[in-house]
C-alpha cells in the first residue's frame, strides 16, 4: 500500500511509470531499453525479451520485477546506465551467464532494499560495481592493480552495520573457503590469501575477512614452510596494498 501510495505521489510530478500488465511491461519497457539504454540496454532487452516469453519466468517473478522497476523510476533512477545495469546484471544471473552465482531472487530483492533505503549515487555505485564483478570476478580492476576473488558462488544480503557515526545499511557479498587474488601490473607484484572467508561491501569497496594463509612461495620460500595464517583482517580494496 505504502508503495503504491509513493507511485500515485510521483505520478502528480509527471512521472510515468511502466503498465503492471505483464504483457503490455515487456513492450513499453524493451522500447525504452533499446531506444535509451545504449549497448547494455539493448543487450538486457534482447535477454529478457526471451525470458519473459518462453515461460522461464513464474507469474511472481515477472510482478517483482516490474515493481522493482517502478521504484526506480519513483526514485527518478535513469534508463541508462542505471536501470540497464540492473536489467541486465539480473538476466545475466537468470541465466547463468556469469561468472560469479548468486540467487537472482536475492539480486533483486537486495538491489530493491538498496532502491528504498540508499541515496541514488550511492545505489548506482552498488548496481556498476555489482555488474562487474558478478560478471568477471574482479570486485575492483584498475589500470595499475586489481583484486580477484576466486569463489563462484555466494550470498548477498542487505546489513545493518555499526559505524563512527553510528548504524547504517549496506549490501555485503558472503564468501567462504575463496582465494583473494592481489596483482599489481606497475610493481610487476602479486598476492593470495588462500582459503579465507569473509564479506565484499562493493559500497566501500572492502573485504572483511577471517582466516586463510599468505605464504612467499614468489620469492623463494616454500609454501608449507614459510607462511602466516590470518585471524581477522580488514582490506580496503580501493587500494593495492595487502
Amino acid at each position: 500500500v505504502t508503495f503504491f501510495c509513493a507511485l500515485g505521489n510521483v505520478q502528480a510530478q509527471g512521472v510515468s511509470f511502466y503498465s503492471t500488465d505483464p504483457a503490455q511491461f515487456i513492450t513499453e519497457f524493451t522500447n525504452e531499453l533499446n531506444q535509451n539504454g545504449a549497448e547494455m540496454g539493448r543487450e538486457g532487452a534482447d535477454m529478457l525479451s526471451m525470458l519473459w516469453g518462453n515461460g522461464n519466468l513464474s507469474a511472481e517473478q515477472k510482478e517483482k520485477f516490474i515493481t522493482v522497476i517502478n521504484i526506480m523510476l519513483s526514485k527518478r533512477f535513469s534508463t541508462s546506465p542505471d536501470i540497464s545495469t540492473f536489467t541486465l546484471t539480473y538476466v545475466k544471473l537468470l541465466t547463468n551467464t556469469t561468472f560469479l552465482r548468486i540467487d537472482a531472487s536475492q539480486y533483486l530483492d537486495v538491489t530493491q532494499q538498496c532502491v528504498f533505503e540508499l541515496d541514488p549515487k550511492r545505489t548506482s555505485k552498488y548496481l556498476r560495481v555489482m555488474y562487474g564483478y558478478i560478471n568477471s570476478g574482479y570486485p575492483i580492476k584498475k589500470e595499475r592493480f586489481s583484486w580477484f576473488v576466486s569463489q563462484k558462488d555466494a550470498e548477498l544480503t542487505f546489513e545493518t552495520l555499526e559505524g563512527k557515526k553510528g548504524e547504517y545499511l549496506a549490501p555485503a557479498v558472503i564468501l567462504n573457503g575463496t582465494d583473494l587474488f592481489y596483482e599489481s601490473s606497475r610493481f610487476q607484484d602479486s598476492s593470495r590469501i588462500s582459503n579465507t572467508n569473509g564479506k565484499f561491501y562493493p559500497l566501500s569497496l572492502s573485504f572483511v575477512g577471517r582466516g586463510g594463509r599468505v605464504n612467499w612461495e614468489k620469492v623463494g620460500f616454500q609454501r608449507d614452510v614459510v607462511y602466516a595464517d590470518m585471524q581477522s583482517y580488514n582490506l580496503n580494496l580501493n587500494y593495492g596494498l595487502i
